[in-house]
């Protein structure tokens, strides 16, 4: 007599059969479309958490350091302190960190992370209409534009912005007279009649691109394996196993006359120049490596950078500490510099205007 308990054992012995069998069968399936399974999974999962980790690293993991072997063009350096004054603070509606502060038109604008953009002002700070999830807001030819998950968006402060291109943009960045937008697919110029994008047939092998800047005569991007060189035509990769940077997790990036910044994840600072390479690091006295995305701005004593327990200035065998009324600015989430001379600080949930008292002599 057959009875329901000996069916159920029957049917859970036969389980692993079954789902053997049904995997043969839709191996085809997902062998023809491999390709946009790999895609899916690619832009949902992994990809998107590494692209998180960038923004603000310290909120998702602990990656550590990879030393260069370029240590004979390392510097030591001695650590002092810079006293300045904060001269205004902006307070957001949300306490998540400030991932960017950057001026436009409208005014300083504060990117935050996964709450949205805001327009900074004396009274509340007002909202631009284009989401949470608001990865860069920037300006090109007096217009502003932002790149969000949900595509590359010009910007209106009073109005509804409007929609350019569709798809996932990360950064934006003014070079050779266009208007360039960052992908996972590559860099995006961007046209009247639409993208034209640089991808991996040009070398473009970045994971996880982030944040992109004009760099000399170049646009250089950074990733989570090194920064990407591109010249017009294809792209160079710059990476720790070439001496190029401390750590190939590169974070953010700045130039000025004497060359170019890269700011990595817990590795420190490299400079590029026309003929070396420098680096400063941790074990050669820099307080904290770990760079915060768009937080590295340069200056005409050296630069300036955020990390999760400071704001500091590096330039030779110098290091200066930013203290304001003797106290470390800690939680430093984004850096940005007026065009007084002033700087506005990321935190999280408010944008310190800061000077410094006297500036540094180096």
């Amino acid at each position: 007599m057959v009875t329901t308990r000996s069916l159920g054992i029957r049917w859970v012995r036969r389980l692993p059969l079954g789902i053997a069998l049904a995997t043969v069968l839709a191996l085809p399936i997902l062998y023809a479309n491999g390709e946009w399974l790999a895609a899916r999974l690619t832009e949902r999962t992994l990809a998107l958490w590494i692209e998180r980790g960038q923004r603000v690293p310290r909120l998702v993991w602990q990656k550590p350091a990879r030393a260069s072997s370029m240590t004979e063009k390392a510097r030591n350096v001695s650590a002092q302190s810079a006293e300045g004054t904060a001269t205004a603070l902006y307070m957001l509606p949300v306490e998540s960190a400030v991932t960017q502060v950057v001026q436009t038109p409208m005014g300083w604008v504060a990117v935050t992370f996964d709450d949205g953009a805001f327009v900074l002002s004396e009274g509340p700070a007002q909202p631009l209409p284009l989401g949470n999830r608001v990865n860069e807001v920037q300006v090109h030819r007096g217009s502003v534009w932002a790149a969000t998950d949900e595509g590359l968006w010009s910007v209106r402060f009073e109005g509804a912005p409007t929609r350019v291109a569709e798809g996932a943009f990360t950064s934006l960045a003014s070079w050779r007279g266009s208007l360039w937008a960052l992908s996972r697919a590559g860099v995006n110029r961007v046209g009247a009649k639409g993208l034209r994008t640089w991808g991996k047939a040009f070398g473009f092998d970045a994971d996880a691109p982030s944040v992109m800047r004009a760099c000399g005569e170049a646009l250089c991007v950074c990733a989570t394996n090194g920064v990407f060189v591109f010249d017009g035509g294809a792209f160079t990769r710059r990476s720790a196993a070439a001496a190029h940077l401390p750590n190939d997790f590169a974070t953010d990036i700045a130039s000025d006359s004497a060359g170019t910044w890269v700011g990595t994840f817990d590795g420190g600072l490299a400079r590029w120049t026309s003929t070396q390479v420098e680096r400063w690091t941790p074990p050669a006295g820099l307080l904290d490596g770990r760079v915060q995305p768009r937080a590295l701005v340069t200056a005409p004593f050296g630069a300036v950078f955020g990390t999760p327990t400071g704001l500091y200035t590096v330039r030779d065998d110098t290091l200066l500490e930013w203290r304001l009324q003797g106290h470390r600015v800690a939680g430093v989430s984004a850096v940005a510099r007026g065009d007084d001379g002033s700087f506005f600080i990321g935190l999280k949930g408010r944008v310190l205007q800061v000077e410094l008292k006297q500036e540094p002599r180096i």
